[in-house]
């Protein structure tokens, strides 16, 4: 289960990735070999790190205790995108009902604010993300992963597998939708492609909590 668990984080993680290309391939931004190259090592340290924190603490707790909270806390996480998700795509006076998704730290809003205008990205309005705008970007883009990556290290240890296998299928994901998005091949993933990481994170806990 260790290698679907780190498969299906790896997708989650990869499914925004695709939607940032999508929209600067649409834009005709250009993201070079080597901001894609910051990008991909920002997300595998980003997640590599999470792990090492989660795995710090799991050795702390017991292992049934610490399973239990990592798939809880991979359920919210889940259950946060998806409301995240839901809101973006709601008229203003709708957004209003739902204030708790106003509550996020500013990273997550840059996060956020990326996801939903990712030309936001390109600083200098130059049409290239240069390697110093791709350090933003890529931050941006693995803070969301943080939470999920400390949660499945309480479930499983390290799960060193986890974070080459999330920066290759980010990688490619980003090199797709720049593909797609000049080819105008895809318009958009809209909503139900935003509501796909935080239904795969849903799945990952909810089938873990079913093997506790």
């Amino acid at each position: 289960m260790e290698l679907g668990s780190a498969v299906l984080f790896a997708l989650a993680i990869s499914v925004d990735t695709f939607g940032v290309g999508l929209a600067y391939g649409l834009r005709g931004i250009r993201v070079p070999a080597a901001s894609r190259a910051i990008i991909c090592l920002i997300t595998v340290g980003i997640i590599a790190s999470s792990l090492a924190a989660g795995t710090a603490v799991g050795s702390l707790i017991p292992a049934e205790l610490g399973a239990g909270a990592g798939a809880a806390i991979l359920v919210v996480l889940g259950a946060w995108l998806l409301a995240g998700a839901w809101s973006r795509h709601q008229p203003a006076p709708a957004r209003e009902a739902y204030p708790l998704v106003k509550l996020r730290l500013p990273s997550v809003g840059l996060a956020i604010a990326i996801l939903r205008e990712p030309e936001t990205a390109d600083s200098d309005c130059s049409g290239i993300i240069s390697p110093a705008e791709a350090v933003g970007l890529g931050v941006a883009m693995a803070l969301d992963a943080m939470g999920a990556g400390f949660a499945l290290a309480l479930l499983h240890g390290g799960q060193w597998l986890v974070p080459p296998l999330a920066g290759a299928l980010s990688l490619a994901a980003l090199a797709t939708g720049l593909k797609l998005g000049h080819l105008g091949a895809i318009r958009s993933h809209g909503l139900p492609g935003e509501l796909l990481p935080g239904i795969l994170l849903i799945i990952l806990g909810l089938s873990q909590l079913r093997g506790i």
